[in-house]
């Protein structure tokens, strides 16, 4: 195996067709899955003030009464890295590359995407006087990598990212695992490996926040309306799509945006995103 996982019944490995087939035979082996390319998910369109109104987050932030900041929490972001600059300063609290390639294991955000989420988790501010700060801006945050410098990466990295959150979860009383990642599902959420992983996550207490993704048109323009990608076609996790927020802080002229990916999903016919 190039990768066994300690929290799950579970390893990664490269293997040749007679391999393969004697796998497929074994009964003590109860399913074999393709280790799939995932690709990061986020928008950039709308600003966090809008977006922060939209969601009603500052309804729950501080004012001249307790709220809720994100203090005390810790937000594991499994993504492309992180650039700990800015308003992101001093907010990591570890950080790991899980890509198996990335020989000098290096957790620098190549790509920006892994940065741009955790400025929406937890940025604070620093540098716009808090007019742009993050959504639980006094959050902790980890710095897990599994996506290289062109946003890609694969089901193993991704599981072995998860499997260090269950083994480490008490150490850094790791609270969220947000993966604004996925790929187009192969199988049911009850066999899909990442959904197996992000099961095992919720069921020791943390929240799986989700990319729903974004497909939600067709070459030809039609709506797919079944687009949700892995792990987020999960009935455990939470599954987020994305908003036009039409640039106003009102909700009533509220979308959802052109490309978030909609339900039911594949195979199972969940309704998602949640």
């Amino acid at each position: 195996p190039t990768q066994s996982y300690l929290n799950f019944g579970a390893s990664a490995a490269v293997v040749d067709g007679l391999a393969l087939s004697r796998l497929a035979a074994d009964p003590l082996v109860t399913g074999i899955s393709i280790d799939h390319p995932v690709y990061g998910n986020a928008d950039t369109l709308n600003t966090l003030v809008t977006i922060a109104k939209a969601i009603g987050t500052d309804q729950v932030w501080p004012d001249k009464r307790p709220g809720f900041t994100g203090k005390g929490v810790t937000v594991a972001v499994i993504d492309s890295g992180i650039l700990e600059k800015g308003d992101l300063e001093g907010k990591v609290l570890y950080e790991q590359s899980f890509i198996s390639a990335d020989a000098l294991r290096s957790t620098f955000d190549e790509y920006g995407h892994g940065t741009h989420i955790a400025g929406i988790i937890a940025g604070s501010g620093a540098n716009s006087d808090g007019r742009y700060k993050g959504i639980a801006y006094e959050a902790s945050l980890l710095n897990l990598k599994v996506l290289n410098n062109i946003g890609m990466g694969t089901d193993s990295y991704v599981i072995a990212a998860l499997d260090w959150c269950i083994s480490n979860q008490g150490r850094y009383a790791i609270r969220v695992v947000n993966l604004s990642l996925g790929r187009v599902p192969s199988k049911s959420y009850k066999e899909d490996p990442l959904c197996k992983a992000v099961e095992a996550c919720v069921n020791k207490g943390m929240v799986a926040v989700v990319a729903a993704g974004n497909v939600q048109k067709d070459k030809q323009g039609n709506i797919y309306y079944a687009g949700i990608l892995s792990p987020g076609i999960d009935p455990t996790a939470l599954t987020v799509g994305a908003v036009n927020t039409s640039g106003t802080t009102i909700r009533s002229d509220d979308t959802i945006a052109s490309y978030s990916s909609q339900g039911p999903t594949l195979f199972d016919g969940l309704p998602k995103p949640d």
